[in-house]
């Protein structure tokens, strides 16, 4: 299989991979997602890790490259993540840091009463939840 790559050095190497690109099969919800989920519904998937075990998300949305970080956890906020003042230029990955106390202080986006909320109301680059998902790597945090 020819994979689609989206962008070099996004991944930092670890012993186990040495390839740190990013590829188009690498977007959206994985198999890992929706086997815990016991669902293939986008949906349903996210209502699984934010609703029924209450963790966060982090998003990097490829066409914008942007990070974007849901705090399901303390704050109810979507947040755009500022890029590290200390990172090296090197991996994408590292160039945010993904906490609830994000340093630098990240730009609240979207402030939202319940997920139903979010799903359908948060629009992020003129596309719904739903598509920023299918478009972006996604990262539960817990």
């Amino acid at each position: 299989m020819i994979r689609k790559r989206l962008k070099k050095d996004f991944w930092c190497p670890t012993q186990w991979d040495s390839d740190t690109n990013l590829y188009e099969d690498e977007l959206g919800w994985r198999e890992e997602n929706r086997s815990d989920a016991h669902s293939t519904d986008s949906w349903n998937i996210f209502k699984f890790y934010l609703g029924h075990y209450g963790f966060d998300l982090a998003l990097y949305l490829v066409e914008t490259d942007e990070f974007y970080y849901i705090d399901n956890i303390q704050n109810n906020e979507v947040w755009k993540l500022k890029n590290r003042e200390d990172w090296d230029g090197q991996y994408i990955i590292e160039r945010v840091e993904f906490s609830h106390c994000p340093d630098p202080e990240p730009e609240v986006i979207y402030e939202y009463k319940d997920l139903r909320d979010l799903w359908l109301n948060l629009k992020i680059n003129e596309m719904y939840l739903k598509e920023v998902i299918e478009k972006s790597v996604v990262m539960v945090m817990h």
